[in-house]
């Protein structure tokens, strides 16, 4: 079994991404999952995220992937590829990208026609390109695959699956995980553009807890009213950090029926989580540091003659 999910890097991971990655560890870890991970530095640049590639791929190198590989994946069974640094994928890419039609892509996504000829490439071709690699023969050839992401991402599952069938590999499978909503949007999702909203993988326990103290809350604005009709856990942006984080779901649960019934209170919910989100922000502090010096054992480097030779791609594509 495979498992890709890839990452748009403009700056330092925060809670939501974790949230992803923690799927991926726990079908790691609990089915031997062999996990592949697409950096998308390009479209960073090509959407303006970042002002050029080179920066694109430094925040990547810097801050991206050490932690990615602090969150502990095995590095015998993860591979991490930087998109702009690995030119097999560009070549799977084009090799991949005529078994459909911009027609087709353009409906998918519902472009308007003011695209740059970057992003039509990148979404029409490499994105797709990455979640099909893993059943490339060297990798291991046609097998089941996994690809963990947000509704929005539903689109270049869509796209993947019809190309694979042509190519006849599997296609692949998505599952769709809620994301965590932000400190000060609870509707929306964690976002490292809005000011306070998002708490970064790389913030002090201080700075967490600063953000901790001031984000939504899903109780009433007076002690009484708390009291007496209970809070809104769903809508609390502390209870959501302990929802995406807490193992033990029988202590979880006890914690939600107490801050829905109103015997937990406010200030008592983000205590819990910024004790929580302390211990997770100065272990992974820990493990950072030694990540940094272990990109060589993450970072992709397989010459995929299947793609880059004259071998035919997944031994199939003349016959699709």
């Amino acid at each position: 079994m495979g498992s890709s999910s890839g990452l748009n890097p403009s700056g330092p991971l925060h809670f939501g991404h974790k949230a992803m990655f923690d799927v991926l560890l726990w079908l790691q870890r609990s089915y031997g999952a062999h996990i592949y991970i697409p950096i998308t530095d390009d479209e960073s640049y090509l959407v303006g995220k970042q002002p050029s590639l080179k920066q694109a791929r430094e925040t990547a190198l810097n801050e991206v992937i050490p932690s990615i590989i602090a969150l502990g994946f095995d590095p015998a069974k993860t591979k991490i590829l930087l998109h702009s640094a690995y030119p097999p994928i560009s070549q799977l890419a084009i090799a991949v990208s005529r078994h459909t039609t911009y027609n087709n892509v353009r409906g998918l996504f519902g472009w308007e026609g003011h695209e740059n000829p970057g992003i039509v490439f990148y979404m029409g071709g490499l994105q797709f390109a990455s979640i099909l690699m893993p059943q490339l023969d060297e990798l291991g050839g046609p097998r089941p695959v996994l690809v963990p992401v947000g509704i929005d991402q539903h689109p270049y599952i869509s796209l993947a699956r019809d190309v694979a069938r042509k190519l006849h590999i599997v296609p692949p499978s998505e599952m769709i995980w809620k994301f965590l909503p932000g400190l000060r949007h609870p509707g929306k999702k964690m976002s490292a553009s809005v000011p306070g909203d998002a708490i970064f993988l790389t913030d002090s326990p201080e700075d967490a807890r600063d953000k901790i103290r001031r984000c939504y809350s899903g109780g009433a604005s007076y002690f009484e009213a708390h009291r007496l009709y209970g809070a809104v856990p769903e809508v609390c942006s502390a209870f959501n950090l302990l929802t995406y984080n807490m193992e033990d779901q029988e202590e979880w649960r006890q914690l939600h029926d107490d801050y829905a019934a109103g015997k937990l209170l406010v200030s008592e919910v983000k205590a819990l989580a910024t004790d929580m989100v302390s211990m997770i922000l100065k272990e992974h502090a820990d493990r950072r540091a030694d990540a940094r010096q272990r990109l060589d054992e993450f970072l992709m480097d397989d010459p995929l003659p299947s793609v880059t030779g004259t071998d035919t791609v997944f031994s199939r594509m003349d016959g699709a």
